[in-house]
């Protein structure tokens, strides 16, 4: 590959072939692009052979070209030279985050910015590096690398949120009448899923079509059993343009049959046992499940009535979420007598007496009658998702006590807040709720250096409580991303078993907690026990011989829980038990599974030369 040219002799074999034997070996596997390109510089017959195979590389050999075309022979071989790039750059990326990041708890968007500096220094497209990032994430098992895959989920994660980030500063600049509920769910949604989320057309689409089910509805379309609709889409877009455009409708008619079609024909309902759940605050998975709480539930009921042309506006009720109608778009405030629509509870019509009655117990207008705005709505979606994933931390902690967990909604929610707070409208994110996630970054030790561009230009204090905000924090933070950066430029400290004799057991073995019964790898080891007194006090590691005097190790849990295991409490993984862990900071540490044990990566081995 260092030469650019051919010899004669394979000039002569190439040229003297016919043209369909030729196209066949040139589409061989295992010649590269650089093959091709050489190939391709020899004369210009070989040249035009070799330009119309440009595309059938491409689809052949990498999957994700959905969004990426080309329409030239010359535009398909551009793009292939720079997927060959990409490549060859996001190799020395992963061997670079590899090294770094294996000293850091979580792989943030400190690190990760290194991505965005690949797309700004070479001549890659995003939907090119998204591609490339894709194809490694779907590499079969048997040839994937752990490691490289573990950072490709995290570069894509983090280029998909760095186009949300424009999305949400467009957003947020509109006025308040052209902000849709709908547009902040989705973005919301995105970015907690960013690999599993479909695109906003996607769920518009979906949106559209509950809106064309209810417009034949209205206008006497006969409907399957399972709720679809007989007509083709030309008819059911018809009737919904009908239906907005004649006006010939009722809103009260309008809005029964959107009842009729949401919670009788198609099932949507409260989540009822299940209201806690995290799935219940992304549109997407309400509209995959039918299943929410009311905010979400409202959102899509809103978005439906909207395209048919009935304006109902939020009202952020104390306790629960609920419609209003108005008599228009920008419409007077409805009189307080005026019913609501309860979205969780089928749509349900209340006046606003009869639901504060339901939701206190006692009758009375309640004091929040007006109409939220869009950005109270994201507001309340946020707040809800924070209490969910702290929740959801909790209840972990509880059921592994001896083990840590890593919340992964909760870096991903502290990640949306504070991008959220570094865009110019931000003022729905209230100050507390900013103290609040800026607390639990610094906790975690979470993204310091984009926490502390947050805290940095923040407003004077108005009360004695928030001197927290402009003066601690930055102290704090200023420390933690000095700690990080001496931490990075230390060689780390390597363990040896030639040295410490009395170690059983080697990094990326596969083990069985005795007790637990929980399977397990092992990422690092200790002499001894190295945590400090009050949790070798809580975890009772001295009334079990020999206690804190034997060797301890690291291990990633199959339940998802990294734990700190003593040696007397591991055995080998049996046969008939042994499999793949399903954790997801494997890759961090190891390159791949051979069926018995793991392979470490380079990083891994720097600090355990002697572990097999």
């Amino acid at each position: 590959m260092e030469n650019p040219s051919l010899s004669p002799s394979v000039r002569w074999v190439l040229l003297s072939l016919p043209n369909e034997l030729l196209e066949q070996i040139l589409l061989s596997p295992s010649l590269c692009v650089p093959d091709l390109c050489r190939v391709r510089r020899v004369c210009w017959h070989l040249r035009n052979v070799v330009d119309r195979l440009w595309t059938e590389v491409a689809m052949s050999r990498w999957r994700g070209w959905g969004s990426i075309s080309g329409s030239t022979h010359w535009e398909w071989y551009s793009l292939c030279c720079q997927r060959y790039q990409c490549e060859c750059q996001l190799t020395s990326v992963f061997d670079r985050l590899s090294h770094r990041c294996y000293k850091l708890y979580f792989t943030d968007e400190d690190e990760l910015e290194i991505f965005s500096t690949v797309l700004q220094k070479k001549a890659f497209s995003p939907d090119v590096l998204l591609c490339v990032l894709s194809d490694v994430l779907q590499t079969p098992p048997d040839a994937a690398n752990l490691t490289q895959q573990f950072y490709a989920l995290h570069g894509k994660e983090y280029l998909i949120r760095q186009q949300l980030i424009s999305e949400w500063r467009e957003l947020l600049q509109l006025p308040d009448q052209e902000q849709t509920l709908e547009k902040g769910a989705i973005l919301i949604a995105q970015w907690m899923r960013p690999c599993h989320c479909p695109g906003s057309s996607d769920i518009a689409l979906q949106l559209d079509s509950i809106a064309e089910m209810v417009a034949v509805h209205l206008v006497g379309g006969a409907t399957h059993e399972e709720g679809e609709v007989r007509d083709t889409k030309r008819v059911r877009r018809s009737a919904l343009a009908r239906v907005k455009e004649e006006g010939c409708h009722s809103v009260d008619e309008r809005l029964a049959a959107i009842n009729s079609v949401m919670y009788d024909q198609l099932g949507y309902k409260g989540a009822g046992e299940a209201y806690y759940e995290l799935d219940n605050s992304f549109i997407d998975r309400v509209l995959e499940r039918r299943t929410g709480i009311p905010i979400t539930l409202c959102v899509i009921y809103e978005a439906v009535a909207r395209r048919l042309g009935v304006h109902l506006h939020p009202v952020n009720f104390p306790q629960h979420f609920v419609l209003q109608i108005t008599r228009g778009k920008n419409g007077p405030r409805p009189h307080p007598d005026h019913c609501v629509i309860d979205a969780y509870f089928r749509g349900q019509r209340l006046t606003l007496n009869e639901l504060n009655s339901r939701t206190f117990g006692r009758a009375g207008v309640p004091r929040v009658t007006v109409p939220a705005q869009p950005v109270d709505v994201f507001a309340r979606f946020l707040n809800n998702i924070s209490l969910l994933v702290n929740r959801m931390n909790i209840e972990r902690v509880i059921h592994a006590a001896s083990g840590q967990w890593l919340p992964i909604p909760l870096l991903s929610y502290l990640y949306l807040r504070t991008s959220l707070m570094r865009l110019e409208n931000n003022s729905f994110i209230a100050v507390h709720q900013r103290q609040h996630d800026i607390s639990t970054c610094i906790e975690l030790q979470y993204n310091p250096r984009q926490v502390l561009s947050v805290v940095e230009p923040a407003t004077p204090c108005t009360s004695p409580q928030e001197v927290l905000y402009p003066v601690i924090f930055p102290i704090k933070l200023r420390g933690m991303v000095a700690v990080r950066e001496a931490r990075m430029g230390k060689a780390p400290e390597q363990k040896r078993h030639s040295i410490t004799t009395n170690v059983k057991f080697s990094v990326g073995m596969v083990m069985k907690h005795k007790r637990y019964n929980y399977r397990c790898v092992i990422y690092g080891w200790d002499e001894k026990c190295v945590q400090s007194e009050d949790w070798i006090a809580q975890m009772r590691v001295d009334q079990h011989p020999p206690g804190r005097h034997q060797p301890f190790y690291n291990v990633l849990a199959h339940d998802g829980s990294n734990r700190y295991a003593a040696q007397v409490s591991l055995m080998e993984c049996p046969s008939d038990e042994m499999g793949p862990i399903p954790h997801w900071e494997v890759g961090k540490y190891f390159t791949r599974f051979t069926g018995k044990n793991y392979i470490p990566n380079a990083p891994l081995k720097e600090v355990y030369p002697d572990d097999p």
